[in-house]
């Protein structure tokens, strides 16, 4: 699509300099000032957090604004040199454990949520691991031809969502990855709490780590400046000697435990804007 070609060759041409943050500057006030879903990440936040004082709660939905403009942003920043994600990365905390897991041969899922640059996240490990990660493709054309652009120039190998099971258990039983986001909500999901709130769940990782024996490893990374990252990887998911249906609810409990983890160590870059507990609101 010629039309993509035109973007991809604009967006080689910026740098982590100067205009770059002039961009975030001027699309995080646009973004704060159209007030997109604002009422929907305020309910979230006094959810979870509901002794947040509400001058706090308007900080961080000001910078989760922000946070979504230098997702976008950062992303384009490194086309031109894509090396320039492992620099990315200034800080580095458990990936020494996690390489150890992965070259054990039993293969890797990578369990994440919609914060800080999740691009930037599934990049790095993508660089590291034979790693396919689970992503929903936009329904319109351009917009998908766009972003699996960039994310096949940032070396990323992606499989959609709807793919079978069977596919991605493969996958694993060769020794490989899988990386995924699970923290929206599923409508018709299992209803298990999140801070304290009952919510549909995503189950697939807890359910391919039960059928594969992968070790299921919560990660994210957080910005600690401008283009600049600290990488978490956690402890593995156990798998508990249950039933089956046990064991998958009691995986995505820990997991949901780890993600509540992941949002406190920076509250404001996680994705608000997401109609998380729409069971209840």
């Amino acid at each position: 699509m010629k039309s993509v070609d035109f973007c991809i060759k604009l967006a080689k041409k910026l740098r982590q300099n100067w205009f770059a943050k002039f961009i975030i500057a001027i699309f995080s006030a646009i973004l704060r000032l159209s007030h997109i879903r604002y009422d929907v990440a305020k309910k979230n936040i006094e959810l979870c957090f509901p002794d947040m004082p509400k001058g706090e709660v308007k900080a961080t939905i000001a910078e989760s604004y922000d946070n979504m403009v230098r997702t976008g942003v950062e992303l384009l920043s490194w086309q031109h040199n894509p090396n320039l994600i492992e620099k990315m990365i200034a800080e580095r905390e458990g990936l020494d454990a996690l390489d150890e897991i992965y070259n054990e041969g039993k293969g890797l899922i990578i369990a994440s949520v919609h914060m800080s640059n999740w691009e930037l996240a599934a990049a790095f490990v993508s660089r590291r691991y034979d790693l396919l990660s689970v992503v929903r493709h936009s329904d319109s054309k351009f917009q998908r031809e766009l972003i699996e652009t960039l994310r096949a120039n940032s070396g990323l190998k992606t499989v959609s969502k709807g793919e079978p099971v069977l596919k991605l258990a493969k996958h694993l039983r060769s020794g490989g990855g899988i990386a995924l986001l699970s923290d929206q909500h599923e409508a018709g999901g299992l209803k298990l709490p999140f801070f304290s709130h009952a919510t549909g769940t995503i189950t697939g990782p807890a359910a391919l780590s039960y059928l594969t024996k992968a070790p299921l490893v919560p990660a994210h990374i957080i910005r600690i400046a401008p283009f600049k990252f600290k990488f978490f990887a956690d402890n593995i998911i156990p798998i508990p000697d249950l039933p089956r249906q046990e064991a998958i609810e009691k995986m995505t409990l820990d997991l949901n435990k780890a993600y509540e983890k992941m949002i406190c160590r920076a509250k404001g870059q996680w994705l608000w804007q997401h109609r998380k507990f729409r069971d209840i609101c």
